[in-house]
């Protein structure tokens, strides 16, 4: 448990999250773009599920 607040431990953590950060606004990125090539009526769904199935990938797969 010690090794965690390490120097070493302490910088995988802050690269960990940083990965996550950098993902994160990829999908975004890319939920944005693709929800345009839908409906109107459509986007606003797309990016709900989207966006919630990217989350929860992103805890399961953690």
């Amino acid at each position: 448990m010690t090794e965690v607040f390490s120097t070493s431990g302490l910088f995988t953590l802050l690269m960990l999250l940083l990965l996550q950060a950098v993902l994160g606004f990829d999908n975004l990125l890319y939920i944005s773009i693709e929800s345009k090539r839908v409906s109107e009526t459509k986007a606003p769904m797309v990016r709900r599920w989207g966006i919630g199935l990217a989350v929860v990938l992103r805890v399961v797969l953690l």
